[in-house]
């Protein structure tokens, strides 16, 4: 057994206590956090505002869904209106269950201006243009004298609609687009408003601002703010975070085999100690590689979730099966490793070896959609029992503390890999003790298989 300690540390340290290692996994997510900030820091500041001037063919008599878009981009109404909005806001967030900071309240307050189209501001001269015109406002458009044409017909105003035409220059940006589109799409809706006698400014002060519902959740620590959107994707992050700390670990290995085998350590090695040690030791240390990415993975997430006041969205009580599920799985996945490292001399000889490997690490990929759609179903509880993906199917449906998982599949989902596992131990065991002393040609799939069946 002090064979075995003494190769998994060798592991450890040639892998880990590198400056390669310490660059991906401590200084590589930091760095990523380190980036969000900035880019968020550099991303306040306003987009320089849509300049320039556009055309509305207009059907109706009086030019009232011209004059609506012309309204839309004047700046002394818009900001108006902007100002509006934002006391309207101000004071809805004042009536927010859950305290916001400053941060979090301008957040909030972008996001609703948005929403209502008016986070940015525009210097658009709009002119009314009859169909006579209209030729001379596309050749304006395509060389880029003029931002855009809008064409409407009577078809356009009627009930049911047809559809008006938008042309725009080239170098538009998407959102200004999208701004000349939802103006002209809200000044031919007001006239149909007023053409069945109704108010439009009515209308669309009861449409645009529907009662909001102040999300909060209820805890023993008191009233913490919701989190729909952390809620989808923690199985994802779960799965995910499982899935990378065991395949780091697996290449790991791989790349450690290969590499002690074509420099000949491997021979130095196993005249110290027997092969089935030396793949004991192999697989524990680069476990505890893989344990080390998934701690600072983990811990990274359960700060940044801290600092933006979601923790409690979190199910802690999955944590500690997630050391179980990365266990299985990344015990899993060094057993396969090992035995495609231990029957090549160079990487280019292991890629279509571990072909099958890929393969298998798809699956959770594969499987990810319906179990995150329906954790509770008959497929996802199949699928939690059985082997190769138990570990991460069952941590997905962990990830979502609405659909409680019951104890006794998390039992069995354990038996299950362990099961598995000690089936890929074996049959790595049997490939490993063979293929670290064989040089030349790899073998195939069937080869390594005929090995396993050595005595």
């Amino acid at each position: 057994m002090r064979k075995v300690f003494v190769a998994a540390l060798r592991e450890y340290r040639t892998t880990a206590l590198t400056r390669s290692f310490f660059f991906g996994a401590v200084v590589f997510p930091i760095a990523i956090w380190g980036i969000m900030i900035a880019v968020a820091a550099f991303t306040k500041g306003e987009r320089p505002p849509l300049t320039g001037s556009m055309a509305v063919v207009d059907p109706t008599p009086a030019g009232a869904i011209a004059e609506g878009i012309r309204a839309r981009f004047d700046p002394q109404k818009l900001e108006a209106e902007r100002q509006r909005r934002i006391k309207e806001i101000d004071a809805a967030l004042d009536k927010s269950p859950v305290p916001l900071s400053p941060q979090q309240r301008e957040i909030a307050k972008s996001q609703a201006l948005a929403f209502f189209g008016l986070a940015k501001a525009w210097q658009v001269d709009v002119q009314t243009a009859t169909p006579a015109e209209a030729d001379a406002w596309r050749e304006k458009v395509k060389t880029g004298a003029a931002l855009a044409l809008v064409e409407i017909s009577e078809a356009s105003v009627a009930v049911p609609p047809g559809a008006f035409q938008l042309f725009n220059t080239r170098k538009m940006d998407p959102d200004d687009l999208s701004a000349i589109r939802e103006a002209a799409t809200r000044s031919i809706v007001d006239e149909r408003l007023r053409r069945a006698s109704l108010d439009p400014v009515r209308v669309r002060d009861i449409m645009a601002a529907p009662p909001q519902a102040a999300t909060a959740t209820l805890t023993a620590e008191g009233v913490q703010k919701g989190g729909e959107a952390l809620a989808r994707i923690l199985p994802f992050a779960f799965m995910f975070l499982l899935y990378l700390s065991a395949v780091i670990g697996g290449s790991y290995l791989l790349y450690s085999t290969l590499e002690e085998k074509s420099n000949r350590i491997m021979e130095v090695l196993l005249s110290a100690m027997s092969p089935t040690q030396l793949l004991a030791g192999k697989i524990l240390g680069q476990g505890a590689v893989g344990l080390t990415v998934l701690i600072m993975y983990a811990g990274l997430g359960l700060l940044a979730a801290r600092h933006f006041g979601v923790l409690h969205q979190i199910p802690l009580g999955a944590l500690p099966w997630m050391l179980v599920f990365f266990l299985i799985a990344y015990a899993f996945q060094a057993a396969l490793t090992a035995a495609v490292g231990s029957a090549c001399a160079q990487i280019t000889d292991a890629q279509a070896l571990y072909a099958p490997v890929t393969m298998i690490n798809i699956l959770p990929f594969l499987v990810m959609v319906p179990v995150m759609e329906n954790p509770g179903g008959l497929l996802p509880k199949v699928l939690t029992l059985t082997p190769v993906i138990s570990p991460y199917v069952a941590i997905m449906r962990l990830g979502q503390p609405a659909h409680p998982v019951p104890l006794w599949e998390l039992f069995a989902a354990t038996l299950v890999g362990i099961a598995a596992v000690i089936a890929a131990v074996w049959l790595a065991a049997k490939i490993f003790r063979v293929g670290v002393l064989m040089y030349g040609k790899p073998p195939s799939i069937l080869g390594l298989l005929k090995w396993a069946s050595y005595r």
